[in-house]
């Protein structure tokens, strides 16, 4: 429905932003400004709003990229007339219908560059123009300017047209930006897992562990392998449609992907394998749940999670029909639930990492403790600890068997309480060929996590 416009405020709005640019051009500069084609009235709303934010950003990267450098001093403001942008101008005024040429330049490229004006006004507050006339944002073959003369397209069709287009373009940026901080930060966390120096029985900056084929550069080479792989899991999740129960399988696809990518990066070792799948089924329910949310919720990661991994165990480990001779299902066999590992971990929602550590990373990991290395490295210690502690982990289980694996979690809570040292630990670790390589797994995940709750507004 056609709302009437208030012509006199839009005139009086209109008459304000030549009055700013007339002071620009006072002080001998010439000035450039930014609005959008919003025919009718109100001008802007909160789409629009972050449609502009978006833009103007976008615009004030392109400008420097382009050597056009502008004054500290802008006005940004929303009146009657829309939104507005104006600053000055810090060249000489020969150069301004290049400037103009390539802020065209800007406009055409973009998915709605018919939307956007850039105008270009010197020194004598006079516009400078290209002559060129935008392109209808309904007729492809006419320009804006004939379909209002021929009144082509009502108001109402005109708007429902925009705001749809803006909505879209909000949407399918802000994906593109939930996808890149997943990514992100699912590598951060493996990078600072890798990084922690000592650790007991695994690799570290400076030492292989109890592992005689592998080393922190390969780990370095895997984890960068593995690197575009969490951008496609984000997307799976941002973008998945069908019963969330049914995700399972075209996770894994992706994650068979990345394996043959890390298995080509280390020669045929098997570095985070396991991790592909844990930090991959992260990524791609923390991106279902925020999808539709702009908070990470605790719960609605958890629920998403079961339901993902639903009957996980009952399915890969407890059915004799799948002919499967992996080391998870041998260590299963033998030892039940206290084998089923990473299948546990993620059919009940990683309740070591909710219930256990994710608490004692609140508590101590802040910004402050996250710009030192050394503070950093000393809680991130103990939080290994406490899920070394706690993890019935299926590497040190198939290695070594329960009796190593239960003194091992005897030993960590020792530590945890002071009747032990984090040396001896690491010494015991290296002494029996032990390598809580699960444990390692759950801190990565855990840092992950922690990592999104902080970017994404987490809530219980």
């Amino acid at each position: 429905m056609e709302v009437e416009i208030p012509v006199n405020k839009v005139l009086d709005a209109r008459e304000k932003r030549s009055f700013y640019r007339s002071k620009i051009a006072n002080s001998g500069h010439a000035n450039i400004s930014f609005t959008l084609n919003i025919p009718g009235y109100p001008k802007s709303n909160e789409v629009v709003n972050s449609f502009f934010k978006v833009v103007l950003e976008d615009l004030k990267g392109f400008l420097i990229a382009n050597r056009i450098f502008i004054n500290n001093d802008e006005l940004n403001i929303i009146d009657e007339a829309g939104n507005f942008f104006l600053t000055g101008l810090t060249i000489e005024q020969n150069n301004l219908h290049g400037i103009k040429n390539i802020t065209e330049k800007f406009e055409e490229r973009h998915e709605l560059g018919r939307l956007i004006d850039v105008d270009i006004f010197d020194s004598n507050n006079l516009p400078i123009s290209s002559g060129k006339h935008k392109k209808c944002v309904i007729c492809s073959d006419k320009s804006a300017l004939e379909c209002m003369r021929e009144e082509n397209h009502t108001f109402d069709e005109l708007r429902s047209v925009i705001f749809t287009n803006i909505s879209d373009y909000c949407e399918k940026r802000r994906k593109t930006s939930i996808k890149k901080k997943l990514s992100q930060l699912a590598t951060k966390s493996l990078l600072y897992e890798i990084s922690l120096t000592p650790k007991p029985g695994l690799v570290d900056f400076y030492d292989s562990g109890s592992h005689s084929d592998m080393d922190f550069q390969m780990f370095l080479n895997s984890t960068s392998a593995l690197t575009p792989f969490w951008f496609e899991f984000a997307d799976l999740g941002l973008n998945y449609k069908h019963s969330i129960t049914n995700a399972l399988s075209e996770v894994r696809e992706i994650g068979l992907r990345a394996e043959a990518e890390m298995f080509a990066s280390t020669n045929g070792v098997n570095t985070q394998k396991g991790l592909v799948f844990l930090l991959g089924l992260s990524v791609f329910t923390t991106a279902y749940v925020l999808k539709d949310h702009s908070t990470f919720s605790e719960k609605r990661f958890q629920d998403t999670l079961k339901k993902v991994t639903l009957n996980l165990i009952e399915n890969e480990l407890l059915n004799k029909s799948v002919s499967n001779t992996s080391h998870g299902i041998e260590v299963f066999n033998k030892y039940g639930l206290k084998g089923a590992g990473a299948r546990y971990q993620a059919q009940y929602g990683f309740p070591i990492v909710f219930e256990d550590v994710l608490p004692y990373l609140f508590q101590y990991l802040n910004d402050e403790t996250l710009s030192k290395k050394q503070e950093t490295d000393l809680v991130l210690k103990n939080a290994l600890l406490i899920i070394i502690s706690k993890l019935d982990d299926t590497n040190v289980l198939y290695r070594k068997g329960i009796q190593t694996a239960e003194k091992l979690k005897s030993f960590a809570s020792d530590v945890l309480n002071k009747n032990n040292t984090y040396d001896n630990l690491c010494k015991f670790c290296l002494n029996e060929n032990v390598s809580p390589g699960g444990a390692a797994d759950i801190l990565a995940i855990s840092l992950f996590i922690f990592s999104v709750a902080k970017e994404f507004d987490y809530t219980k």
